[in-house]
């Protein structure tokens, strides 16, 4: 009996962790999403801007704007990106937690 709730248990941890790491959804705008989903993009950068210490602000040529913490410089670069949905201000924005050139 402990084995079959220890195979339905580590079960139950593999779903969970399935459902984080492939919950990945591919967009080209962020009208319609909720906040906190994961999302894929890709474009090219357009504008930089440095807000704070080493958090930057990245303006994509699809008018997608994305928060970046410690990267560093990829203007006029084309980057594919996964991050997390925010809002600030009332506009809709891109927590950046990968970014792959």
């Amino acid at each position: 009996m402990r084995r079959l709730a220890f195979v339905v248990a580590i079960l139950g941890m593999l779903v969970l962790v399935g459902l984080l790491v492939f919950n990945i959804k591919e967009v080209e705008t962020l009208e319609g999403l909720e906040i906190n989903q994961r999302v894929s993009l890709s474009g090219q950068v357009v504008s930089e801007r440095i807000i704070y210490s080493d958090e930057s602000l990245l303006k994509l040529d699809n008018n997608i704007t994305l928060i970046c913490s410690g990267c560093g410089s990829y203007l006029n670069d084309d980057v594919s990106v996964e991050g997390v949905v925010e809002e600030y201000g009332g506009e809709r924005q891109v927590r950046v937690l990968k970014i792959i050139n």
